[in-house]
């Protein structure tokens, strides 16, 4: 993909991420509490309709369904003919089904994560969830090639801005980020030179800005090489829009629409079509949505589940300490099945020997 086109293409996706993220956050600040409360009213055909209505192309009804598809095709074998019917988007969004997402909590929990933390949060996680599909390369990572006429087009990180010009009398000298581009093109053949995006600022302004940097020095800024980068804004754009039209949805006595959305960031700073909806007051986050038994953990199904619709925790030891609780419970269960249960225990004791077979 030439430069100019990926850089098109990103330009148009952040802008959408970023401006369905600033409305998506604006909704949950003031009415989380109110759409929690009309999402467990609904029954689960009216759940379904809001979704399927709601999501850019048809909804998989069952869970995992690119599990389910490459299990298809691989009976068949990998080729041309088995894989043109294959669905992209499967690939892209394994956790959006109705099956996963008809239930009481899954939306809620997905609404909350993606509406509460800024998407850069969730660039790696994006990124993973779509590892099936670039393995059997269903998503194609198309790598990004320099364009004679992107000149211009790109920003390089801390880019010398007097490009290259002796600072004129009265005039500032070039900063020391200046001095250090200038060392990195004198070090750095053109040729090892590569398009990143800005995937981890905290800056949400600053998030999917692309960058050109020397490939030695990738591991040791926040960016991810463009050809992969493209992939995470393709999976984030269109979920961001699909969580903004369940919000719609839920809430037809507000006063918004996606047409007064689009005004509104398309309008000047004194007409401001979404005035009356900001100006409601911001209410407390309602509570951690829940789905414990009653010794307090969770079980290791459950927490498998809610792991695409929560917001990453790397280093979250109270996930890893229920996870462990949930594996002892299972193991406790297993030994007093393979006690209590002589059936069980011929069962478990078979599928060991099959399995341990030299």
């Amino acid at each position: 993909m030439p430069y100019g086109e990926f850089h098109k293409e990103t330009d148009e996706r952040i802008t959408s991420i970023r401006a369905d993220y600033l409305i998506l956050n604006a909704i949950l600040t003031r009415h989380e509490g109110v759409i929690r409360k009309r999402w467990a009213k609904k029954t689960r055909t009216q759940r379904k309709a809001i979704l399927e209505s709601s999501w850019h192309t048809q909804m998989p009804h069952q869970h995992r369904p690119d599990l389910r598809d490459y299990y298809r095709v691989e009976r068949r074998g990998f080729n041309e003919t088995s894989t043109s019917t294959i669905r992209e988007d499967v690939y892209k969004w394994p956790y959006i089904n109705t099956e996963d997402l008809v239930t009481p909590t899954h939306v809620l929990q997905l609404l909350n994560s993606r509406g509460r933390f800024t998407p850069n949060n969730f660039a790696e996680t994006d990124w993973q969830s779509s590892e099936l599909g670039r393995n059997i390369n269903v998503i194609k990572v198309r790598p990004i090639y320099n364009d004679p006429n992107d000149e211009g087009q790109h920003k390089a990180l801390l880019e010398d801005e007097s490009n290259g010009k002796e600072p004129e009398d009265g005039e500032i000298s070039r900063s020391p980020e200046n001095e250090m581009v200038r060392e990195w093109k004198d070090k750095y053949k053109p040729s090892e030179w590569s398009y990143y995006l800005m995937m981890h600022p905290t800056d949400l302004e600053e998030y999917g800005h692309p960058v050109k940097l020397p490939v030695a020095l990738e591991s040791q800024k926040e960016v991810r090489r463009a050809s992969g980068a493209l992939i995470i804004l393709q999976i984030q754009q269109p979920l961001m829009a699909f969580l903004v039209k369940i919000c719609l949805e839920l809430l037809p006595d507000v006063e918004i629409s996606l047409e007064r959305i689009t005004a509104f960031f398309q309008a000047s700073e004194d007409l401001e079509p979404l005035a009356t909806f900001y100006q409601a007051p911001k209410q407390p986050e309602p509570p951690e949505i829940r789905t414990t038994k009653e010794d307090g953990w969770d079980s290791a199904f459950a927490l498998a589940q809610k792991i695409p619709y929560s917001v990453p925790h790397w280093t979250d030891f109270d996930t890893i300490m229920s996870s462990i609780a949930a594996r002892i419970h299972e193991w406790k269960d297993h030994a007093w099945a393979m006690r209590d249960d002589p059936s069980y225990f011929t069962n478990a004791v078979g599928e060991f020997c099959k399995w341990d077979a030299p």
